[in-house]
């Protein structure tokens, strides 16, 4: 584990450490242990929120080893977020704007065609792409771009009657492509990124850009935003988030987030896992309304 010089709660783990993230019993919130002989003390990464591949924002704690008990270890304290956890995510969407275009290689030249097929210039995706979930970690590509292949699915049925299983078999094609690369979390249990996927789509129906119609059919209802200038997306970006505070349904998105309802969180959990592999998990969200 790296930490960032200049912000704290971002750190770099490579895919080897992320294969030691786990979830206590009756929590929805993943973890990672290190121990420094050089310190003897035990240090946790809660509810890691990546960035990309590598770099991830999370709560850091740590306990001296003299004073760890058997509680700790099993069931351990979540942590609030780092109180400068918000600027710095919307500092990162415009990293991402500025540098995404500017490394292409194989990878990143097929989702810029993709993203100029459909009309978007790479480094102005939509304001509603690049948001964090609660379940983000179960995805290694960053957020504003499988969120944007989301938005890009939806964009594409506009008119037409769109479902999770046809949305689940986009998303599967990019993955089998290269485009899209979930997380392998062997220690999370059956979690796969579906449920990252849902998390998102909930989260945009409670903002009021989709709705779920008879049949379990999926409409996309509000415009999107498409910033023209760095002071637009920077306006919309901030808009946006002002939004998600106010709406009093995402009280519960915003409060996972923050590590409360745990347990509650856990349990809604363990019913998606059984309904995710008929693409029903959309379903279930919608029933929580």
């Amino acid at each position: 584990m790296r930490r960032s010089p200049k912000y704290s709660s971002e750190v770099q783990l490579s895919r080897f450490q992320w294969l030691f993230a786990h979830r206590a019993p009756h929590s929805a919130v993943p973890h990672i242990w290190y121990y420094s002989p050089e310190t003897k003390r035990f240090i946790r990464l809660f509810r890691p929120l990546p960035l990309s591949v590598q770099r991830t924002l999370t709560a850091i704690d740590s306990i001296p080893l003299s004073s760890l008990s058997f509680t700790d270890w099993m069931t351990p304290r979540p942590q609030p977020l780092p109180p400068a956890f918000w600027e710095r995510w919307l500092e990162r969407k415009k990293q991402w704007r500025r540098t995404f275009p500017l490394y292409p290689n194989q990878t990143v030249r097929r989702i810029c065609a993709d993203f100029y097929q459909a009309g978007i210039v790479p480094s102005l995706f939509p304001t509603e792409a690049g948001w964090p979930v609660p379940r983000g970690y179960l995805w290694e590509t960053a957020p504003f771009i499988w969120q944007t292949y989301v938005l890009l699915f939806l964009l594409g049925k506009t008119g037409r009657p769109a479902t999770a299983a046809s949305l689940f078999q986009w998303l599967d094609d990019k993955i089998r492509t290269g485009r899209l690369v979930p997380r392998r979390l062997p220690l999370v249990g059956r979690d796969t990124y579906r449920e990252a996927v849902g998390e998102y789509l909930h989260w945009l129906s409670l903002l009021g850009y989709l709705r779920r119609e008879e049949g379990g059919r999926l409409h996309l209802v509000k415009p999107l935003s498409f910033p023209s200038t760095v002071d637009q997306m920077i306006h919309q970006d901030a808009a946006l988030l002002d939004q998600i505070r106010q709406t009093s349904a995402l009280s519960r998105y915003w409060s996972s987030l923050e590590f409360g309802g745990v347990e509650k969180m856990s349990r809604k959990q363990e019913k998606m896992n059984g309904m995710v592999n008929n693409n029903s998990c959309i379903d279930y969200l919608y029933k929580e309304e």
